[in-house]
């Protein structure tokens, strides 16, 4: 007879206002951490873009340990919120109510410091970090122009950002540029390899500090 080892996960949509929209995050605290192999194993399983693992006992400043379905990477954003919101709704986390608290994370980034406010049922959260700079990449301009089929704004540097994912970042002259990009799958995969970068961030800015 063999044994099944039940591991408990959750799935989250940072950023979203609603569900089954936002960025999907897979969240596991468990005791004791399973083995990398296996938390490797669970990442692809979820096949979530990225899921954190934190150890249930640690409560003060844990260690965040992150995988996407292929590697496990240094820091990710939309996860690290999640996990947060997390702890606090399992109670590993305590929040007092209607007051910014304190916390943090500990990840192959460094640490990651974490503000909490709590309202009834709502939670906030707001993380501390900055990304890395990898460098400028206007060499891609002219491929990326090929693969989405837009023009780029050129008074826009293009860049690559690491935050754990290494993100290809261009800018667009207009809402309308972003809503006839070719998005098709290969094209996409194409410059991702090209340019060696996990996501490609497009945006245009609506005035007074808003971008889409």
């Amino acid at each position: 007879m063999s044994t099944v080892e039940e591991i408990p996960f959750a799935l989250y949509d940072s950023f979203a206002a609603r569900r089954f929209g936002g960025n999907v995050a897979g969240v596991v605290v468990v005791h004791p951490l399973p083995a990398d192999l296996v938390m490797q194993a669970i990442a692809a399983e979820i096949g979530a873009p990225t899921t954190g693992f934190v150890d249930a006992t640690q409560t003060d400043s844990p260690t965040l340990r992150l995988f996407t379905p292929r590697c496990e990477i240094d820091a990710c954003g939309h996860v690290s919120l999640a996990v947060a919101v997390d702890l606090v709704e399992e109670g590993h986390w305590r929040v007092a109510d209607d007051r910014w608290t304190r916390a943090s994370l500990r990840t192959a980034a460094g640490p990651l410091d974490v503000r909490l406010f709590k309202a009834g049922s709502c939670i906030r959260v707001s993380l501390w970090y900055t990304p890395t700079l990898v460098g400028p990449a206007q060499w891609a301009r002219g491929l990326i122009e090929e693969k989405l089929g837009v023009h780029t704004d050129s008074s826009l540097a293009i860049e690559v950002l690491d935050t754990g994912l290494r993100h290809l970042v261009v800018g667009y002259p207009s809402v309308q540029a972003l809503t006839v990009l070719r998005v098709a799958d290969a094209p996409v995969r194409m410059l991702a390899q090209s340019t060696a970068v996990d996501t490609i961030c497009a945006f245009t800015s609506l005035g007074s500090g808003r971008f889409r």
